[in-house]
């Protein structure tokens, strides 16, 4: 992921453009969690698990990216500590979420599941590319 980080983030979004960019590390996400799920033999892990790695080392930062280009300047910080708290939230309920789907379903369904999830995404992010929507547009809120 420090490779990923340090070395093909910095440039990705320069060449693919942030809207490819999204679309492809989605993609990345997709096909490696089906790629863990339906591996037949161990050997096939490490390098399955490697593009999960890549995928999410690419995922966080242009989410974190595109959150702070989308809020206005005098709630970005409002913005970005909700993204933080909602990241922190996820750690803490995955792990049980995980536990159960692993007990009632099989070890193989959670990356069955997170592999739909993000090929969903990533359909979902290729269709606001396509339609011209590709902005996130953060609404203020003011309490």
């Amino acid at each position: 992921m420090v490779l990923v980080q340090g070395a093909v983030f910095p440039a990705a979004p320069r060449r693919a453009g942030e809207g490819k960019l999204r679309v492809i590390r989605l993609f990345i996400m997709a096909i490696s969690l089906a790629g863990v799920a339906a591996a037949p033999i161990d050997a096939l892990l490490f390098p399955t698990v490697g593009l999960a790695a890549a995928g999410s080392g690419l995922a966080i930062p242009a989410l974190n990216a595109l959150l702070s280009r989308g809020a206005d300047p005098g709630s970005q910080g409002q913005v970005m500590g909700g993204a933080q708290a909602l990241q922190s939230l996820a750690l803490i309920a995955r792990p049980a979420l995980a536990g159960v789907t692993f007990d009632r379903i099989g070890p193989g369904a959670l990356y069955w599941l997170g592999g739909i999830i993000a090929l969903a995404a990533c359909l979902v992010a290729r269709m606001a590319m396509r339609s011209g929507t590709d902005q996130l547009r953060v609404l203020d809120r003011r309490l």
